[in-house]
């Protein structure tokens, strides 16, 4: 089954693979716990003695201190044997050691007795602020827009590589400021309201070679970049776009050297304009304040940008004798001999110009589940809209109390002469604001004593799941079900990790999950030295991304062995 890997790493599997000891170069055998308080005492005393003992006092205790048959009396001091036992690092190389089945029943019967003795302690339930991963994929759940929480929120701290430790995820006056400005931005962009004009910079990074295609970019194109932008409001935009420059020195000419060039411009697949690149991008005004403005029109809500040259010849080039390093932009100076073509450099979104009321758009469509007909309608749809999002973004069914204070709100917005859409908008921007929708929390029961065991609720249930497999907030069916006290039921709750494993949003937890431990992350903030490493440039940095992407995401989601991590024989491969 699909989820066997996930509760794996769920319990905290950290040791992938067993210490290869002196000659000791098999798998451990499954072993048998049982064995007896004596026999464990007469092993210790043959091969631990030596250095533990009441003379020398090895890591201040010796054999004699500790009883193997009451592992409970002292359980610090057993795990700590046991976690360099489990190690391979005692005896220590060079001594004498017992055979590999007798070592390992006599450290699997000290982990069944630990286990068995351990006391359980449950610390106090508490706050766990969303990162700026969960944030975003939750704005994306419950409003249908992709918003980059980095543009609002400083970044997050980390604790032993990963940035959703509670403990780490603090409070600051910088976060709050950063907070009630992102749900003022994507209130009114949710509901295609921001009309102000705004400028947004796409850059291609330096290192990218363009003479060849871009993923994402139609085929028969080659350079260039591809963006989803998402657009305020229905209206008019401008492009403008960049060449990169040739060399340092400010020469007033792009890089490349190869003429005739088209680039065009698409809009989710469909080309709006091509310029001319000798003509309009080579030399003069674009080098330095990008191409005369292109006027185009968007509706509202997300939508995919590409800049691309259009792929005119294939073959190589004979011109040259030798051929450049992959990485093209090495020496945008440049170099006598080689051949270049053009790159592109950045491009900037301007606009919205002449904005309009908005139409029809994914957020709209999420947000406005009634549309008000008479104004005697919009109270009872305002509560319907805003119950909606209560129970989404809350994470739990919307209480009177809930949907009293974000009623509040909109009558607020409409008593100041704002219309309909101006209450709902100002409700969206208190839900992002709310604690309920920043902060995870699970509430002890009161009836509860005081360091009882006790379950926790289905809904709390719900979110640890989704915000695990999803880094998000959880879907309808989940909770739904969880509101039904159904989601504790074993089969419904192995049924739904199925699910939600099979949704594309659990490809979160490969990117989360692998992306911090792995360190895949930490990619795009590698340049190797250029003169050591002349091939590597940003094209080949995403396919080793990908690459660890799917790699992990196979393990995931066809329900690989972890070990596969260590020992596999399979890849995944493009051709650079």
């Amino acid at each position: 089954m699909a989820s066997r890997s996930i509760r794996l790493i769920a319990s905290g599997l950290c040791i992938l693979s067993w210490a290869v000891w002196d000659g000791y170069g098999q798998s451990p055998a499954k072993a048998s716990a049982a064995m007896d308080g004596a026999a464990r005492k007469a092993l210790m005393a043959q091969y631990c003695a030596s250095c533990h003992n009441e003379k020398l006092k090895t890591a201040g205790w010796w054999v004699e201190q500790v009883d193997p048959s009451h592992v409970e009396a002292n359980p610090e001091r057993w795990e700590r044997i046991v976690h360099k036992l489990r190690a391979g690092m005692m005896p220590p190389p060079g001594k004498p050691r017992p055979e590999f089945a007798t070592y390992e029943t006599f450290l699997s019967s000290l982990e069944a007795d630990l286990d068995r003795t351990t006391a359980v302690k449950l610390p106090q339930p508490g706050l766990h602020r969303l990162n700026r991963a969960e944030y975003s994929n939750a704005v994306r759940d419950l409003l249908a827009i992709n918003v980059d929480a980095a543009k609002f929120l400083p970044s997050d701290d980390s604790t032993r590589g990963f940035d959703n430790q509670a403990g780490t995820l603090t409070v600051s006056p910088a976060l709050i400021d950063g907070y009630r400005s992102a749900a003022g931005n994507i209130a009114r962009i949710a509901l295609g309201d921001a009309v102000l004009r705004q400028q947004t910079d796409y850059r291609v990074p330096e290192d990218t070679s363009q003479d060849y295609h871009i993923e994402g970019l139609p085929f028969g194109t080659r350079g260039g970049l591809v963006v989803n932008h998402t657009f305020p409001a229905d209206g008019e935009y401008a492009l403008k776009v960049w060449p990169v420059n040739l060399g340092n020195m400010d020469n007033n000419q792009a890089f490349g050297t190869v003429t005739g060039e088209k680039l065009e411009f698409l809009m989710d697949g469909e080309q709006l304009h091509v310029y001319d690149w000798d003509r309009e991008l080579r030399a003069g005004a674009a080098i330095h304040g990008g191409t005369p403005d292109f006027r185009f029109k968007a509706t509202s809500g997300e939508h995919s940008l590409g800049v691309t040259f259009l792929a005119q010849n294939y073959s190589p080039n004979i011109a040259d004798f030798n051929k450049h390093f992959l990485r093209s932009t090495i020496e945008t100076g440049g170099i006598a001999g080689y051949t270049f073509y053009p790159h592109v450099g950045y491009i900037r979104i301007d606009g919205p110009f002449d904005a309009k009321p908005a139409g029809a758009s994914a957020s709209r469509n999420k947000v406005l589940i009634c549309k008000p007909t008479a104004e005697k309608e919009e109270a009872a749809c305002a509560k319907r809209i805003i119950e909606n999002l209560a129970r989404n973004a809350y994470r739990r069914p919307a209480t009177d109390r809930d949907v009293e204070r974000l009623m509040g709100f909109y009558q607020q917005a409409r008593n100041s002469g704002g219309n309909f859409e101006k209450g709902v908008e100002l409700a969206i921007q208190s839900v992002l604001m709310d604690p309920s929708f920043l902060f995870r929390k699970e509430e002890e029961p009161t009836s509860v004593a005081a360091g009882a065991k006790y379950r926790v609720s289905d809904t709390e249930l719900a979110s640890r799941l989704s915000f695990f497999l999803w880094s998000s907030i959880p879907d309808n069916e989940l909770l739904t079900l969880a509101s039904q006290n159904k989601l504790r039921d074993p089969k419904t709750l192995d049924a739904q990790v199925k699910r939600m494993l099979a949704d594309p949003k659990s490809q979160a937890f490969v990117k989360n999950f692998f992306g911090q431990w792995l360190q895949i992350r930490g990619l795009h903030g590698m340049s190797p030295e250029p003169k050591l490493f002349p091939d590597f440039d940003d094209n080949l940095r995403n396919a080793f991304e990908t690459e660890a992407e799917m790699f992990t995401s196979a393990i995931v989601h066809e329900d690989r062995s972890l070990t596969d991590l260590l020992n596999a024989d399979y890849t995944f491969l493009n051709e650079r």
